[in-house]
């Protein structure tokens, strides 16, 4: 889709700066990653190979919002299988007060999460506020961990997180399940060992 914006060139372009800053430094822990669309039969941007070239890959719906439940439920879980698929964005697709979200097996999507170690993002834009605090409960008794992203598309909608982390609470979420609440170590072994399950 056009909301990816870049091509394999540019990726592989970028690549190049990101492991330069790297060996400038060595202190941090920089990864490439990138947003992928999740079509209507769970296909992903590029191929494989070169999704498993980067370090972090989220995925997302975004069109064909009116597919009936056992199609879009097939499409997440199917994104899910994909050992590049560290995350899955905005899971309803909702905006608020404008388009209702997908209809979807959440009890199915929640098992998948926890069996294949796909994290489901918070989403801490106000006009998402996806997963919503309902669809968090449910999977309180599944080993579902979450991330909170700002959706910044902007440095000024950083300050967005307040708003994931109050999400988080209203879904009883506990900090311990928060991905990008860990310490680097735990949060980069949580990346690879799901990317290790291809090999």
């Amino acid at each position: 889709l056009v909301m990816n914006g870049i091509g394999r060139d540019e990726i592989l372009a970028q690549r190049d700066e990101i492991t330069a800053l790297q060996e400038r430094h060595p202190s941090l822990s920089l990864m490439q990653g990138i947003e992928l669309n999740i079509g209507p039969d769970g296909g992903l941007d590029y191929d494989q190979d070169f999704r498993m070239g980067l370090d972090f890959c989220v995925a997302a719906v975004h069109s064909h919002f009116g597919l009936p439940q056992a199609e879009q439920t097939k499409r997440i879980l199917a994104a899910m299988d994909d050992p590049s698929v560290n995350v899955i964005c905005h899971l309803s697709g909702r905006i608020i007060g404008r388009r209702p979200g997908i209809d979807l097996d959440l009890d199915a999507v929640f098992q998948k999460a926890a069996e294949t170690g796909t994290a489901i993002e918070i989403n801490a834009a106000l006009p998402r506020l996806d997963c919503a605090a309902d669809a968090l409960r449910r999977a309180r008794d599944l080993d579902v961990v979450f991330v909170i992203s700002t959706d910044s598309h902007h440095v000024a909608e950083l300050a967005r997180m307040e708003w994931g982390a109050r999400q988080a609470q209203r879904g009883w979420v506990d900090r311990d399940r928060v991905a990008n609440t860990w310490d680097v170590e735990r949060f980069l072994a949580f990346v690879k060992t799901k990317r290790e399950r291809a090999s």
